[in-house]
């Protein structure tokens, strides 16, 4: 059919008092800059507010014009239709003709243009309608053969049938499930082996959460026609959102195994194999329907996700690229590509499927209603919310089962959703998940670390010992120490020793400082025979020996101070790194580990631990983890002047300061 050339935003002439004047001149001023896309958004909102309105629907239908989202204008079409009268509704009707058939909804097309040619036999165009209605008598011709497989149907039967399908299919498509449903059981009660409608509605009714009804409408779909690729895609789809894998697997294997030459039979292949993660399948299957000509902007998406998973980057954003300039303003497409200029590390792609694919029906609002709750409640964890949302996710057992594959395979409001939902359950099961995740390559750099910190502070028994985990960061694996240390600075004054022999300890201290070493060395000893049992003095007096150079008192010392107060944090700590410095590894890493495990440190105790760990990284050879600790004590006491020669007898480079070895821009 000839397009009409008239004004597409004539429906939205007429405004009621009850019109949003503001929010539309607020559209209108979006539009005239050429924001569509958050004009469509305000617009949406609109709608859901005043759903009868004819200025808004109007405004709708422009956007959805211009944006050429024909499924959307219809659906808006739909709406306003009641509301007018006269040549408007005929000029409504003419459009909807037009827009159903390039949305390919042709029995639908045909089915208006009969209503425009009843209805208003003096329209001016309507020679081009009777036409377009003419044309259509060969494509009822064809596809009633391949659609409707029951005889004995007059030729006025077909068509409504057909018309009822392609209305089935379009509630399905702008998630009308109920009319889907309904239409579609009132179909089937006088037509029971329809496989097209059955198809559908097995569809709405999944989106309904009525899963077992529509793996049994695609069930007999399958026994009449155990080669149908519909049906195989619809059951693989169902099963593998009910965590029944191996079942999804035996239905995809099958799907696989047929042949074919069409649009869909090509996408629905490569979607199943897209819930495996199954990269290779993808790609074969995209290059065959190449070679037929029959590639779909959706297997375009598809096929860019595998690539880029395969390592196939350019070709993944090529293909982007093409499923965008097919379809401008594809929601999927788009949210691609404006991933594509991003720093390596705040990508969310590859990702095959949006949030909605992956949650039952229901379940999105009832979390919502839980998060809202935890957004106003204290910061950090509540309990009574964690239990609430324990209690949601055992209505969806296999839910928790699918959070690994969201993690993967969805985009990135699927990822930080599951992230967000494992924090609040925090059962140990989605602690793994959350775990696995972090140490993964998929989402962005920012929600893994908010994963592996939640961990950290939460749940350290899933760390290694050594607290160091490899992270993968701006596109390249680089090891992390995960410390939920708290430091702090206030002097540690023991309650069973006397002032006068901590002052005294003070002065020897002083004396230290100032180099005074052999005056020291008196002092403290004087201390130790006062008070035998204060553990401070032995480690000050050890130092006084390192000072003079009496190398051998001070080593004697230290073995006497660790034998007498083993879980002394000082002596620990100078025990371990003379076995590092001796390479007994072993041996200094058993010392070290029970002071991995504490929650508050001293800031003298955390300084020597770091050091104690930058001598063990060295001697075991892994300088990237000594750095590590480095980086760990600059954070704390970015002052220190031992930091540099530190820095030097690690790196070599006393200016290098980034936390994974590069030097900060």
């Amino acid at each position: 059919m000839k397009k009409r050339k008239n004004n597409p935003r004539k429906f939205a002439s007429r405004q009621s008092s009850k019109t949003p004047h503001k929010a539309l001149a607020r559209v209108a001023t979006l539009i005239e800059d050429g924001n569509y896309d958050e004009a469509y958004n305000q617009l949406s909102e609109l709608v859901q507010q005043y759903p009868r309105n004819e200025a808004v629907l109007g405004e709708m239908l422009y956007m959805c014009h211009q944006l050429q989202h024909w499924t959307q204008y219809m659906l808006y079409a739909d709406q306003l239709l009641p509301l007018k009268r006269g040549r408007e509704q005929a000029d409504l009707l003419n459009d909807y003709v037009f827009i159903a058939g390039r949305a390919g909804y042709i029995a639908l097309a045909w089915h208006m243009a009969e209503r425009l040619i009843q209805e208003y036999p003096t329209y001016p165009d309507l020679e081009n309608v009777k036409q377009f209605a003419r044309l259509t008598d060969q494509f009822f011709h064809e596809e009633t053969d391949h659609l409707i497989n029951e005889a004995n149907l007059t030729p006025d039967e077909r068509r409504q049938i057909l018309v009822a399908h392609d209305r089935i299919h379009f509630y399905t498509e702008t998630m009308q499930a109920d009319k889907a449903i309904e239409l579609g059981e009132t179909v089937l009660s006088q037509h029971p082996t329809i496989i097209p409608i059955r198809n559908n509605i097995s569809q709405a009714l999944f989106m309904r959460g009525r899963t077992a009804e529509a793996i049994e409408h695609a069930q007999q779909v399958l026994a009449q026609d155990s080669q149908n690729f519909h049906a195989l895609a619809n059951i693989t789809r169902f099963t593998f959102l009910m965590a029944q894998f191996e079942v999804a697997q035996q239905y995809h294997a099958t799907l696989q195994n047929l042949t074919g030459d069409s649009l869909d039979f090509f996408y629905k292949q490569a979607e199943t194999a897209a819930f495996f993660g199954d990269d290779e399948t993808i790609r074969s299957v995209y290059l065959r329907a190449k070679k037929q000509a029959a590639v779909t902007s959706s297997l375009r998406h598809l096929a860019g996700v595998a690539y880029f998973r395969l390592g196939k980057r350019k070709t993944a954003w090529k293909l982007w690229e093409a499923a965008a300039n097919n379809s401008p303003l594809a929601a999927v497409t788009q949210s691609v590509l404006q991933d594509r200029y991003l720093p390596v590390g705040q990508q969310n792609v590859p990702w095959y499927w949006p949030l909605f694919y992956w949650l039952p029906a229901g379940f999105e609002d009832r979390l919502t209603a839980l998060l809202k709750q935890a957004i106003k409640g204290k910061q950090g964890r509540n309990e009574t919310i964690t239990q609430m949302v324990r209690g949601l996710l055992q209505e969806y057992p296999y839910l928790v089962s699918l959070m690994p594959h969201i993690l993967e395979l969805g985009d990135g409001a699927a990822r930080h959703y599951v992230v967000t939902v494992c924090k609040l359950a925090e059962t140990p099961e989605m602690m793994q998940i959350l775990y696995d995740f972090a140490l993964g390559e998929f989402g962005t750099d920012e929600l893994r670390l908010e994963a592996i910190k939640f961990i950290s502070q939460f749940h350290p028994e899933l760390l290694p010992e050594s607290r160091e985990v490899w992270l993968y960061m701006a596109g390249e694996y680089r090891p992390m120490l995960m410390m939920a240390f708290e430091i702090y600075s206030q002097p540690n004054i023991p309650k069973n020793v006397p002032k006068s022999v901590i002052n005294r300890l003070t002065q020897a201290y002083e004396l230290l400082m100032r180099g005074q070493a052999a005056q020291a060395e008196r002092m403290l000893k004087e201390i130790i025979a006062a008070a035998p049992d204060f553990p401070s003095a032995y480690n000050q007096l050890g130092v006084a020996y390192q000072m003079q150079g009496k190398t051998a008192e001070s080593i004697a010392l230290l073995e006497e101070t660790f034998t007498r107060f083993p879980d002394y944090l000082f002596a620990r700590v100078a025990m371990a790194r003379t076995y590092a410095q001796n390479n007994q590894l072993d041996e200094a890493k058993a010392l070290l580990e029970p002071i991995m495990l504490r929650r508050r440190l001293h800031i003298a105790e955390f300084r020597a631990l770091a050091q104690a760990q930058m001598d063990l990284g060295l001697a075991e050879k892994r300088p990237e983890t000594a750095e590590s600790w480095l980086n760990l004590w600059a954070s704390v006491e970015p002052d220190n002047p031992e930091l540099d020669s530190w820095r030097r007898r690690i790196t070599g480079n006393p200016n290098r300061r980034s936390l994974f070895g590069k030097r900060a821009s």
